[in-house]
């Protein structure tokens, strides 16, 4: 498929590789290796989330690589846990290929392009990048006042122009003023979940508390899973995913929404060529049929 590597004199470098110390092509490398030339024959290494995580979740649904509650994620992949975590394993590795939040993406690693599509949020809105998913918050039992006041300032034009601001989408950009700052709030409030959510969250706590200085917020990235859980057993006030409910959670919490809207990038170290993938590429290389970089182009 011609839209995958645009290789050009890159092809037979492995003597290259060897005159560098790298004569096995299967180590790994940093940004210090850029400038190296990449070895197309070397053994593409997987690097994905950890199981339960909602990013690792969403990604394998929207790749098609799910069999009922099962993903059909190579076993052999590296997890990592957390978004962090992906994105400094695949920066470290000249042959590695992951996926992260597009929020998250920094210039140590490089996003490719889905079916000829970068994933930005322009494209993202615009429905043109298709690897993109909703960041929910879930309530169980009823909140607190002081947690009810921050929900909905999550959800105000205040809350959302924090997403806009930490580089994610707003999930509202037509959504109302937040009209509780006359309110007298004191208290805590704990929020639990999605190391993808995490940081919007987190900066929207740190927005809530200039308005409301006596509630003391606390935000933990533990998983959508554990943000689900919690939220139904009423252990945190709030809870965190970065996928979709099914039905047996949405019927045991009271309300789940979308905070922000993301996408989902496919991620190489920045010395590798590669351009970009169609969907369906990126499920072969995510269920372990694609074993080197040279299959990934043909």
């Amino acid at each position: 498929m011609n839209t995958l590597f645009k290789w050009g004199a890159i092809l037979g470098t492995t003597a290259t590789l060897v005159a560098c110390g790298n004569g096995d092509a299967e180590g790994t490398g940093s940004n210090d290796s850029a400038s190296e030339e990449f070895d197309t024959s070397s053994s593409l290494h997987l690097v994905t989330r950890e199981v339960g995580s909602g990013t690792r979740d969403a990604f394998a649904e929207m790749i098609n690589l799910t069999d009922g509650d099962n993903d059909l994620i190579d076993p052999a992949a590296t997890a990592q846990q957390g978004t962090n975590a992906v994105n400094t394993t695949v920066a470290d590795d000249q042959y590695a290929i992951g996926y992260t939040s597009v929020g998250a993406l920094n210039d140590d690693i490089k996003p490719v392009q889905i079916d000829g599509v970068d994933p930005t949020a322009e494209n993202i809105l615009a429905g043109d990048y298709s690897i993109a998913r909703n960041f929910n918050v879930i309530r169980g039992d009823e909140l607190s006042e002081q947690a009810q006041a921050f929900w909905d300032f999550m959800f105000s034009a205040e809350g959302q122009a924090v997403v806009e601001e930490v580089g994610y989408i707003q999930s509202d950009t037509e959504a109302p003023a937040y009209e509780g700052s006359d309110l007298d709030l004191s208290g805590d409030i704990d929020v639990n979940g999605s190391t993808a959510v995490y940081p919007v969250v987190e900066a929207m706590a740190e927005a809530f508390g200039d308005i409301h200085p006596d509630v003391q917020i606390s935000v933990h990235s533990t998983g959508s899973g554990a943000g689900v859980t919690s939220a139904i057993d009423g252990t945190t006030d709030i809870g965190m995913a970065s996928r979709d409910l099914n039905d047996d959670e949405v019927d045991q919490v009271t309300e789940v929404a979308p905070i922000a809207l993301d996408g989902i990038a496919v991620i190489v170290h920045p010395s590798n060529p590669l351009e970009s993938l169609t969907v369906d590429q990126v499920s072969d290389i995510f269920s372990g049929n694609v074993s080197t970089w040279d299959d990934v182009s043909n």
